[in-house]
């Protein structure tokens, strides 16, 4: 990938986290061990994105939400440090590490909390009283050696059938995947939730989700819980979403207001300000129609992903 280069900067989700060179031998000095975050700073508990570059350049980049970092549990055998199915049968006596949404808690254990999610140290012997609550509604717990392994569940956002949703439109969605047994779900986009409702096989959303630039692009939390008979389950679900539209992301201003991501204004997407980013949504072959899109007096180029329907633009102005 690095063949003929001379550098490499790697960020996560836009901050630098190391630099490589290239070296007289021919290999590139620099860490392999990278950190989600600058030396010093607080942990990075929910990383996005991961991107290499040269030169300003972008050589490569990858979701984290594809390893399945993105989840609202996650759960670690500190043993070896691997990743471990947090629904999976656990051993009493090995220690574990949770990590989860900070309006989540286990109580009565050791934890470290950040904005973006919270990092519990389970207590060993690790018992069926500990707990992960929402509030009050318990939303996991460990199943030991002696319990039975419940089934896995994973749940898909969908549009229906032959619907093409607007960025800055609102909808009803589609929940896919759920169940057959369950009782109940709900779907948590944020800080509000709404019930989910089963009408032949398919459970929907009892009133219309307006269609955000943030919850399109990963950057809103949303959550389903799931209630069988005997279990309660919560998911962060893949969106499948037929989507068209246009949504750039303003960059932080010194810390005051942080990056966010918006419709452009009157459909204009217009770089005079400096460099940006922007994703473009569109179900078929990629076309900039009439002059919705403008730059000012600058240059642009198109990057795609082989296994994402995104488009990214960069627009670099003069």
């Amino acid at each position: 990938m690095l063949a003929g280069k001379n550098s490499a900067v790697f960020a996560v989700d836009g901050v630098v986290v190391d630099r490589w060179s290239l070296e007289s031998s021919g290999g590139f000095r620099g860490s392999r061990l990278l950190s989600c975050q600058k030396a010093g700073q607080p942990p990075n508990l929910r990383p996005q994105s991961f991107t290499i570059s040269c030169n300003g350049e972008p050589i490569e980049s990858a979701e984290f939400a594809a390893f399945g970092l993105n989840e609202a549990i996650l759960l670690f055998d500190l043993a070896n440090g691997t990743n471990i199915d947090p629904n999976g049968v656990l051993e009493p006596n090995r220690e574990y590490a949770l990590i989860c949404d900070p309006d989540m808690r286990v109580p009565e254990v050791q934890f470290v909390k950040t904005k973006q999610r919270s990092a519990y140290r389970l207590n060993r012997p690790l018992t069926q009283a500990t707990q992960l609550l929402c509030g009050d509604a318990g939303l996991w717990e460990p199943h030991l050696s002696v319990h039975k392994t419940q089934q896995q569940v994973r749940v898909a956002l969908e549009s229906a059938a032959n619907v093409t949703l607007e960025i800055g439109s609102r909808s009803h969605i589609m929940a896919v995947g759920i169940p057959e047994d369950a009782i109940s779900a709900t779907l948590f986009v944020h800080t509000t939730s709404q019930k989910l409702v089963r009408s032949g096989g398919v459970w929907t959303t009892t009133e219309t989700l307006f269609i955000s630039p943030e919850l399109v692009t990963g950057n809103l939390r949303v959550r389903v819980r799931v209630g069988g008979p005997d279990y309660i389950r919560t998911v962060v679900p893949s969106l499948k979403l037929n989507l068209t539209g246009i949504a750039m992301r303003h960059p932080a201003i010194g810390g005051v207001m942080p990056s966010r991501w918006q419709i452009p204004k009157n459909g204009i997407l217009n770089r005079a300000s400096g460099d940006a980013w922007a994703r473009v949504f569109d179900l078929g072959e990629f076309k900039l129609r009439d002059t919705r899109m403008k730059k000012a007096n600058g240059t642009g180029s198109l990057y795609r992903r082989a296994d994402s329907a995104f488009w990214w633009l960069k627009l670099n102005v003069s």
